[in-house]
């Protein structure tokens, strides 16, 4: 009997498997694309809290992560590259100086909703095998590491700076929680016999996906490396096909079998409703073959694949920072899909230099002005001389970026003297203390006199009463400086309050418990 299938198809053995899955893998990534851009990512999505430990501090990072967005290996490549939106972001930046108790806030960074900012993880065809229970979701556990790396969703650009933070925290995670989890999209209601806790194994074979399949508790089947040439591997004969699925007939039920089946199973990688059965081409065992084709786009319906119309947001890398004056460039990043070129420039006293290069900006700051630094009788730190300095001992420059409708600020504290006090914080009846203390020579710590210090708010709407901050409600930050009043030295601290951004006792806890 003549059953149609090519010759590949005829040398075809599943070698102990109970079925393969043979996709055309051009059609997979872009209906899985255009599948994941035409839907919001607040279904799916997965809250992560973390810190990043670093040499000098460590880094906070809380963010949501939306639905994963998986593209599978065309070409001669072997990895699966898994993207997921950034929901929201946050990052808080602590350094801690040697010696000290107490941590600084150095940066915070604050991504807006409805960007496309998004986290790459890519991990190879064979460290990873998946699993699917009958009506719950497709598990990808990892047997080795990944890479990750951060940028917009359809951009070139990757920073695999910004990924590291996560790389590590995935490397550290326990062996069962390496893992990606891939949502369903419907119940499923039809192929129990075809579908009953599933593992599989995926595999590229000349620019298309096979998935090698057999039941979870199973341990028979072989499979190769991640790229297999050989002539026994099946094509998709038919490139109106999506895919083809191969299997014993032996394995069919004897009620027989729907259709729906199979369109059911190819929920595993593909959303519910757009992949369609073509009918059964029957064989020998092992070369029965199900086709299955996407649904017709006019017939699923015109609104299917509707683009987004919600203009996507930006924002600028840093939020604020602080910097001590006299140091290196200050890289500045705007995180934006606008193809047009954004303005830099300063939306405060111009203190410094702005080097723009499109979405990318250098700010300079000014000179340190050959402070003079002397032996305080106080504190044990050395504090510049009133005499010596020829500003503030603080600068707050906010640099503006975006587009004429869409601006953003970046706010950079310069640090024009070297500060020679610090802040312990507390909570006190719900809202935020702050104690102005120095190390005395003797050891030991000083509290500074209230009479002796003096409170400014720097930058922000927030307030502050002996050393009692409350948050405005406008800005997600301020800055906070107090100066110990002395007739010599310039004896200060500054510091970020990223409240209501946090609340008190969120970053009470951040900062002192790292």
């Amino acid at each position: 009997m003549d059953t149609g299938i090519d010759e590949a198809g005829q040398h075809y053995d599943l070698r102990g498997w109970r079925m393969h899955f043979v996709f055309n893998v051009e059609k997979l990534n872009a209906l899985l694309l255009r599948y994941y851009e035409s839907r919001p990512d607040s279904a799916n999505n997965d809250a992560l809290d973390f810190v990043h430990q670093r040499p000098s501090g460590w880094l906070r990072i809380c963010c949501v992560l939306g639905s994963p967005l998986l593209e599978f290996p065309t070409g001669n490549g072997d990895s699966i590259n898994v993207t997921r939106r950034f929901v929201s972001y946050t990052s808080y930046e602590f350094q801690r100086a040697s010696g000290a108790n107490q941590a600084e806030l150095f940066e915070v960074v604050a991504g807006s909703r409805n960007e496309r900012m998004a986290l790459f993880q890519t991990f190879k065809l064979d460290q990873c095998v998946g699993t699917y229970k009958y009506n719950d979701n497709a598990v990808f556990t990892l047997t080795e590491g990944s890479d990750f790396s951060v940028g917009l969703l359809g951009g070139q650009g990757r920073d695999t700076e910004a990924g590291l933070p996560f790389k590590i925290r995935f490397a550290n995670l326990p062996a069962g929680e390496k893992n990606v989890v891939l949502p369903k999209t419907a119940d499923v209601s039809y192929g129990r016999w075809l579908m009953q806790d599933l593992r599989f194994h995926l595999r590229s074979v000349e620019g298309q996906l096979v998935m090698y399949i057999a039941s979870s508790d199973e341990a028979n089947g072989s499979f190769p490396g991640s790229r297999n040439t050989g002539r026994d591997e099946v094509s998709v004969r038919d490139e109106s096909l999506l895919g083809q699925c191969y299997l014993d007939v032996r394995n069919i039920p004897e009620a027989g079998y729907y259709g729906l089946d199979f369109e059911h199973f190819a929920q595993i990688l593909f959303p519910r409703g757009y992949v369609k059965f073509a009918g059964m081409i029957w064989g020998a065992p092992g070369n029965t073959v199900a086709e299955a084709r996407l649904v017709d786009l006019q017939v699923k319906g015109a609104d299917a694949f509707a683009t987004e119309n919600a203009a996507y947001s930006s924002h600028v890398n840093p939020l604020v920072r602080i910097v001590p004056a006299g140091s290196v460039g200050q890289r500045l990043v705007l995180n934006t899909v606008n193809l047009g070129t954004p303005v830099w420039q300063f939306a405060s006293e111009t203190i410094g230099q702005l080097v723009p290069d499109g979405r990318t900006c250098t700010y300079v700051p000014q000179g340190d002005g050959d402070v003079i630094y002397g032996e305080s009788p106080l504190t044990r730190k050395d504090a510049a001389l009133h005499t010596s300095l020829k500003r503030n001992p603080v600068d707050i420059v906010r640099i503006i970026t975006g587009f004429t409708l869409l601006p953003y600020y970046s706010t950079i504290v310069v640090l024009n003297a070297k500060p020679t006090h610090y802040f312990k914080l507390a909570i006190v009846g719900g809202k935020l203390q702050m104690t102005f203390c120095y190390e005395p020579w003797g050891g030991g710590e000083t509290v500074v006199a209230p009479e002796l210090t003096d409170w400014k708010v720097l930058a922000g709407d927030g307030k502050v009463s002996d050393g009692i901050f409350t948050p405005g409600v406008i800005n997600r930050f301020s800055v906070v400086q107090a100066i110990h009043r002395d007739p010599i030295y310039m004896q200060f601290a500054v510091i970020i309050i990223p409240v209501p951004m946090l609340t008190a006792a969120e970053f009470v806890a951040m900062r002192n418990g790292g």
